[in-house]
């Protein structure tokens, strides 16, 4: 039991993310750790938090969206929680996979989190504001999560003018946390230092036979190659078929971000294709570069796509999700 519940956590590290351009939605691990109600299963559990993932995949349509996790440092040393669980948690800090926080209220840091990046907001009590709200439930089969509010107004993704900011101790924020005015650092609550501003950025997501298998982001002057296996890039091999592995070759595409449009270059041998919200084709050459327009879909072969996040292909399915390497013992449905 105890493999499988590294597993489970190792996947869950897998759909971290506190990089505003990439997250789906802003967690906060406590809550959802602590949560019995969703499952039945201990206490204090962080697995559970591998269901609330799953659903929000299920609810936003990708399974390669990674959460923002926020943490109350307090938790890194819960006695609640088993030594692994807090070593887990310790690493996912040290790495920048989660957002730490102390001596703040996680649900007005969501909320603030939500107003600046237009995320939204996932959590079984009320958040302030009027961002998107989903709240995880237990559902029939599992946890499910329900719409409570609809996000009101424009709240906006990152801008690109937006600052980078450096904690004291060290640490890179890039969403800072606003006392009396002042960007601090939300794990420290010492003011920031700014180090130059963040570089415009668009999210896309690699769809491979009909399950979205990795999210990425394209940044301004920083070309990012995808194909069967670059040396650098996104490397889909691991998920092709027998027929997709030869047509697709090793740098299939090279995307590039400039002036908030998105450009695909070919590199392929056997082609690529430009696929507009009717399915018409538009066939590159090796070497031609085109702007990607708004609605369109890159086509590296047929199941093989590069789109941005919301879009779906027709064949779309569900993925076996996070949680499918998880101990049945440790997780119970609970009676509806």
């Amino acid at each position: 039991m105890r493999f499988e519940v590294s597993r489970v956590l190792d996947a869950i590290e897998e759909r971290l993310s506190i990089d505003p351009v990439l997250a789906g939605a802003i967690l906060n691990v406590g809550e959802v750790l602590f949560a019995v109600e969703l499952d039945g299963g201990r206490p204090a559990y962080l697995p559970r938090v591998g269901t609330v993932i799953d659903a929000l995949a299920k609810e936003l349509g990708d399974a390669a969206a990674p959460v923002y996790g926020i943490v109350d440092r307090a938790l890194l040393s819960s006695l609640e929680l088993t030594s692994n669980e807090k070593m887990v948690l310790r690493r996912w800090a040290d790495d920048g996979l989660v957002e730490v926080i102390a001596d703040v209220d996680p649900l007005q840091r969501m909320a603030e989190l939500a107003q600046v990046t237009g995320l939204p907001v996932v959590s079984r009590a009320p958040v302030p504001g009027d961002g998107r709200w989903l709240a995880p439930m237990p559902g029939a089969v599992g946890v499910v999560v329900v719409e409570r509010r609809a996000a009101v107004g424009g709240a906006l993704r990152p801008t690109p003018d937006r600052p980078i900011w450096r904690c004291p101790d060290g640490e890179t924020v890039l969403v800072p946390l606003q006392l009396d005015g002042v960007p601090c650092c939300p794990r420290h609550s010492r003011p920031l230092v700014s180090e130059g501003t963040q570089l415009p950025a668009m999210a896309l997501t690699a769809w491979v036979g009909g399950v979205a298998r990795q999210r990425f982001a394209v940044t301004e002057g920083n070309p990012v190659s995808v194909g069967r296996s670059p040396g650098e890039g996104v490397m889909l091999g691991p998920w092709l078929n027998d027929e997709s592995l030869q047509w697709i070759s090793r740098v299939h595409v090279d995307l590039t971000f400039t002036g908030g449009q998105l450009a695909v270059v070919d590199r392929s041998t056997n082609g690529t294709a430009l696929l507009d919200e009717q399915g018409q084709r538009i066939e590159l050459t090796r070497d031609e570069s085109r702007v990607v327009a708004e609605k369109e879909t890159v086509e590296l072969y047929r199941g093989v796509y590069v789109a941005r996040p919301g879009w779906r292909p027709r064949e779309a399915v569900t993925s076996v999700g996070v949680m499918a390497e998880a101990p049945t013992v440790a997780l119970r449905l609970p009676q509806l």
